[in-house]
């Protein structure tokens, strides 16, 4: 690096650290808890995945639609739980929001 490049990196970092820390307001966390967290979905957002479920169904029942009964009845025993067990260990890793 040239000299002159090194006497801006110098003014810039003593510009830097001369001015004061920002900080994010007192009740940062809540609001972002609030905005994250929101328990309820908008009626835009139910009716999209509402029409998502009913596409699933509908390309899952015309995929299926060959596959013998005994193999549907055996996927369905075996996926379910094991999706639920995933689903209660996601939960159960979830950090909580005290912490």
């Amino acid at each position: 690096m040239s000299e002159r490049e090194h006497e801006q990196i110098d003014r810039a970092l003593r510009e830097a650290f001369t001015e004061p820390v920002p900080r994010l307001s007192a009740d940062f966390d809540r609001k972002l808890e609030k905005r994250l967290h929101s328990g309820r979905l908008s009626s835009g957002a139910r009716l999209a995945l509402t029409l998502y479920v009913f596409a699933a169904l509908v390309g899952t029942i015309w995929a299926v639609r060959s596959v013998p009964l005994l193999w549907l009845a055996v996927g369905f025993a075996v996926l379910v739980p094991a999706s639920f067990a995933w689903a209660l260990h996601r939960v159960e890793r979830r950090p909580s929001p005290e912490s």
